[in-house]
């Protein structure tokens, strides 16, 4: 918890950018849980854009 809003998180994604950038990437994708709200706010803040939504449906075991 210490850690938290310390620039850790910021350098971290900007350190991952700029590899993609210098491997010829031109995109990079991010997931974060609907919960996380300040990762949000951080991908929002360093230019990252909502672009879909993303939809997942548990599957039971066979019992077979």
């Amino acid at each position: 918890e210490r850690a938290r809003r310390q620039g850790l998180a910021r350098a971290l994604v900007a350190e991952a950018e700029a590899i993609a950038r210098s491997r010829g990437c031109v995109r990079i994708e991010v997931t974060s849980a609907l919960h996380r709200d300040g990762a949000h706010e951080l991908y929002g803040g360093m230019g990252f854009g909502q672009v879909s939504e993303h939809f997942l449906k548990a599957l039971a075991a066979s019992g077979g």
